[in-house]
């Protein structure tokens, strides 16, 4: 709540005129109308003190083992706040700098209302500005000057900041608040105060946190300021006997109650949570204070990862470790603040939600990257040297090769998007691309297939591919142009320096070991991801493999896909001799290992019928059915999850706000009552009238649509949600039956265990013809033709409408089953010539990569 100008200006005056004395006659001005005499005297004490070393803190460098300590600037900070379950987002947040080489930060938690933590986002940071300005002041009236002073010089700055706030903020509530604000309006502040980019002074008081990594351990900070705290503390007062008191008691002793509430919670007074607040009037006189809790520390940064501030609606279900694991796992600072929010979310948080993070030297983002995040170099196999003689007939001296894998999904179709985990494997075809150094400005994009155009457009034109919506007729060479735009993109995120490459792309089709287009192995995919390991690669960019996953998939939202990431995170993260279960957690991906049976092997069969994902409508319109199902599923569930920004949702963001503990709890019928997504959602059509009385606006429906699907007057809500929720349960069961299995596949009721995965893939095969409507006959002939020639399951693979099956056939009898279904459905669809081709046993192939050109 922004205070009036006239108030504003009587605080500036009085801070004003506070600069110009010294501090510690502000504070004996101060504590005498907060009876807080002791205060006043421990400053002029610590003035006194014949061990304070000198060094100004304004100066501009620091040393610390002989380096420069690295400069913290606020660009460096990452900052989130999410609204949560509530109707108000009652959390501030604060970064702001005080002077070049002070900074300062905060997380405040509002109560009773925004107005408390709002005044004192706004206000601290010019009383703490001021009070350095008067602490300056006084240290030169006495003939010193401030060099590398004893930290603690600086929490006499801080407490009185709080208490100079408090003491506003309560003048202010009673001129000019509401008669709620004016009884119990309040806030909880945990405040750092940052020198010279390596000394801390962190001011608390309430239930948010500070919390320090180190060395890749975590500290917190601050102590909980709540009736239950067991912690000892000789701040404010002590028993008789000169020991330190626990809040409850000195709540007690300063005439109030601690009450336990319906909930198990005590409360001050029946009121508040906490024992130290600001605000909070009609409970200043029972003990509630907003005097903080100081701490001081110097930080090394060639070993302190970060210091973050975050609200209890964070630390109420996330422990320590669990936030420190978080923020340890992020790029970023930005990516880390945000996470820890998200997480905060899905761990079933009703609350505001809030972090601020701050880094410091040994974070990871500016330390090399993790090696086994890193793309590995292979030899130079047979295709990609073919390939890099092409171009060099053509003038254009190869210098590297790029492999990337096509995948095939086991289990899992259709769900990725809705934030479920997916059991791919990685094929043993891949695309390969011959990169060279384009002699002008310009991106040459040509393919060993000259059923496909060459192109060239110049660096420009690559980096902004797509920024006016994706193309109508989506071309091959549409897809290395997307990864350029991607780089580019993550390029600006992630503030780094860098030339665009202009190269010469040669790639090889499915002759060169590559893969068939359209047939549902994700060639398209594939290419993406092997352009953009080029462009970064030739850049000099170390883009760790797990961010270029997620990078790769938000490329091709340039060609119009609204994909979930399963395909290039397949490419990029398989694992040579296992199938992987692919999870998609902020902020990055997480990757098993899943071993397979031995005694079976998958075969990939092609039906024929090519499927172009960018060139139809049909998957993208699958996407916004299940986000309109998901926003539906949301708005009914018992809390009503609001998302940030009116983010799209999707089908997990349902599952957890309604508590299912696994998906397939959403479509199951308990004790005879109706399925949650049948009680929610209409089977066969419904369109946009009948939206409306869910009720859906206009504006709601077109968040879930996306620029090819804006037209769409007709949904089949039900039966996508249906396949989604049982296709990820089903996805989880395949998942639990192989993970028993050794690395070489072996178990001993191995039989009844493939025997369990077949009969999951026919149920998944199902699913996606009637409830997905993702099958074609070409497909469903295919399938039936494999079933009856022995595949103990077979179902279609990638995103449907045509394309690959993939069939699980013991070894036995592999042979004999592939002479037949060459028999009976290539060759009596004419396709002869292509019968040997179309159909292979498909293993578990390695991981992108690039190779070396001699």
């Amino acid at each position: 709540m922004p205070f009036p100008g006239s108030l504003a200006f009587s605080i500036r005056r009085t801070l004003l005129r506070h600069s110009d004395q010294s501090l510690s006659s502000v504070i004996s001005r101060f504590a005498s109308s907060t009876k807080d005499s002791h205060y006043a005297h421990a400053f002029e004490a610590m003035l006194d003190a014949p061990n304070v070393l000198h060094l100004s803190v304004d100066s501009e460098e620091s040393i610390e083992q002989g380096k420069l300590i690295p400069r913290i600037d606020l660009k460096h900070i990452g900052t989130a706040s999410v609204l949560g379950r509530r109707e108000k987002n009652e959390d501030r947040l604060l970064a702001c700098q005080l002077s070049p080489n002070h900074l300062l930060f905060g997380v405040f938690d509002g109560h009773g209302g925004s107005a408390a933590a709002e005044f004192a986002r706004s206000v601290l940071p010019e009383s703490i500005r001021y009070g350095l300005a008067a602490l300056q002041n006084t240290v030169r009236k006495r003939g010193q000057s401030l060099r590398t002073t004893d930290l603690a010089l600086f929490e006499p700055v801080m407490e009185h900041a709080f208490l100079q706030v408090n003491n506003l903020m309560m003048r202010h509530f009673y001129h000019y608040a509401t008669a709620r604000e004016r009884l119990w309006a309040g806030t909880t502040a945990t405040v750092v105060l940052l020198l010279n980019s390596h000394q801390v002074v962190v001011g608390h008081v309430g239930d948010s946190r500070a919390l320090f990594s180190r060395h890749g351990s975590v500290t917190a900070l601050t102590t909980n300021h709540d009736p239950n705290s067991t912690v000892l503390l000789n701040d404010i007062c002590t028993d008789d006997d000169g020991r330190g008191m626990t809040e409850a008691a000195r709540i007690k002793k300063c005439g109030g109650k601690v009450i336990t509430n319906s909930l198990g919670v005590p409360v001050v007074n029946g009121r508040l949570g906490m024992t130290r607040s600001l605000g909070d009037p009609q409970l200043k006189p029972f003990g509630v204070t907003a005097k903080p809790q100081l701490t001081s520390m110097k930080v090394r940064h060639s070993s302190a990862s970060f210091l973050a501030l975050v609200s209890d609606g964070v630390t109420y279900v996330m422990s320590d470790e669990e936030i420190q694991s978080t923020i340890a796992s992020c790029r970023t600072p930005r990516d880390a603040a945000e996470c820890v929010v998200e997480n905060a979310l899905l761990f079933g948080s009703d609350d505001n939600a809030s972090a601020l993070v701050i880094p410091f030297g040994s974070w990871a983002f500016i330390m090399s990257a993790n090696e086994d995040d890193q793309l590995p170099v292979y030899p130079l196999n047979e295709f990609g040297a073919q390939l890099a003689e092409q171009l060099n007939a053509r003038g254009l001296k190869c210098q590297f090769v790029v492999c990337a894998p096509g995948r095939v999904n086991l289990i899992g179709e259709h769900i990725d998007y809705n934030g479920y985990a997916v059991l791919p494997m990685a094929l043993e075809q891949a695309v390969h691309l011959a990169v060279a150094t384009s002699p002008t400005k310009s991106v040459i994009l040509s393919s060993s297939d000259t059923n496909y155009e060459s192109a060239t457009v110049s660096v420009e034109e690559a980096l902004t591919f797509g920024s006016d919506g994706p193309p109508v007729a989506v071309q091959w060479f549409h897809y290395p142009l997307c990864a350029y735009h991607g780089i580019a993109d993550y390029v600006k995120q992630n503030r780094m320096n860098w030339e665009p490459p202009s190269l010469a792309l040669h790639v090889g089709g499915a002759e060169f070991g590559g893969l068939w287009p359209a047939a549902g192995l994700s060639s398209s995919s594939a290419l993406v991801v092997a352009s953009a390991i080029a462009i970064a690669h030739a850049a000099g960019l170390r883009i760790p493999r797990r961010e270029l996953a997620g990078l790769c998939a938000q490329c091709e939202r340039y060609v119009g896909m609204q994909g979930g990431g399963m395909d290039q995170a397949a490419s990029l993260l398989g694992c040579e001799n296992n199938a992987i279960l692919i999870e998609f957690t902020k902020p990055l991906v997480t990757v098993r290992p899943v071993p397979l049976p031995s005694d079976v092997v998958f075969v990939v069969a092609h039906s024929g019928v090519h499927a172009r994902k960018a060139a139809t409508s049909m998957y993208n319109e699958r996407v916004s059915e299940c986000r309109l199902a998901a926003k539906i599923l949301t708005l009914n569930s018992p809390k009503r999850t609001v998302f940030v920004d009116n983010k799209p949702l999707c089908l997990v963001d349902a599952q957890l706000a309604w508590g299912m503990a696994r998906p397939g709890d959403m479509v199951r019928s308990v004790a005879g009552s109706t399925s949650i997504v049948k009680r929610f959602l209409k089977p066969g059509i419904t369109d946009r009238s009948e939206l409306s009385s869910v009720p859906l606006s206009a504006e709601d429906i077109d968040s879930c649509l996306t620029p090819r699907t804006k037209n769409m007057s007709e949904f089949h809500l039900q039966e996508r949600a249906e396949h989604v929720y049982a296709e990820a349960e089903r996805t989880l069961s395949f998942y639990d039956l192989c993970n028993p299995l050794t690395p070489a596949g072996d178990v001993e009721n191995a039989q009844v265990i493939t025997q369990k995965l077949g009969e999951l893939m026919n149920e998944s095969q199902r699913s996606c013809a009637q409830l997905y409507d993702c099958s074609c006959p070409a497909l469903d002939e295919l399938i039936s033709i494999c079933r009856s020639a022995g595949a103990i399951g077979s179902r279609l693979t990638g995103a449907g409408w045509g394309g690959c099956t993939v069939s699980l056939v013991p070894k036995a009898i592999v042979s004999e089953f592939m002479n037949r279904v060459r028999t009976e459905y290539y060759m009596k669809k004419g396709m002869k010539e292509e019968a040997v081709k179309l159909i292979f046993v498909s293993k578990p192939g390695r991981s992108a990569g690039y190779m070396a050109v001699n």
